[in-house]
């Protein structure tokens, strides 16, 4: 109800989410549009579901134009994209302090236990409600902040 404006990868209705999602990787591990469509077309190839592969045909969106809608949707953080494998690694260690930042913040300021996986967050169902209206003003940590490297990115 009204979560495909939430949905990071939710770009058009025509086009299945694992797809956006596999190109919004790509698009923070690979440097270039270009590469970007060719190791896609590799993995569609060679290591995606059947089901993905027939979706991906079916949605008749090219590569550059699944890549535009997610520029599109992500446009505040399109200087992100296309930048390499450093880049992308920078960014996942940045989400998964982030992420265990606001367990941590759970656990010790609500008295419940809340674990990671990836990027999720497990936690109590009875205390599910209030985790997400808390998660996205949570996390804030000023160590984390001041080791961050994300500002180094765009210029890469």
């Amino acid at each position: 109800e009204g979560r495909e404006r939430e949905d990071a990868y939710i770009v058009s209705e025509k086009i299945h989410r694992d797809i956006a999602k596999k190109m919004v990787q790509l698009m923070f591990n690979i440097k270039g549009r270009r590469a970007v469509s060719k190791t896609f077309n590799t993995w569609l190839q060679e290591e995606a579901d059947i089901k993905l592969v027939i979706a991906h045909k079916k949605s008749r969106y090219t590569n550059t134009e699944i890549m535009e809608l997610i520029e599109r949707k992500h446009h505040t953080i399109i200087d992100y994209f296309y930048k390499g494998v450093v880049a992308g690694q920078i960014i996942q260690w940045e989400e998964a302090n982030l992420l265990h930042e606001i367990a941590n913040n759970f656990q010790k300021g609500y008295d419940f236990p809340c674990l990671t996986i990836y990027d999720e967050l497990i936690v109590p169902k009875e205390e599910l409600a209030m985790v997400k209206d808390f998660m996205f003003s949570s996390g804030h940590n000023e160590m984390y902040s001041k080791m961050s490297l994300m500002n180094q990115i765009k210029s890469m």
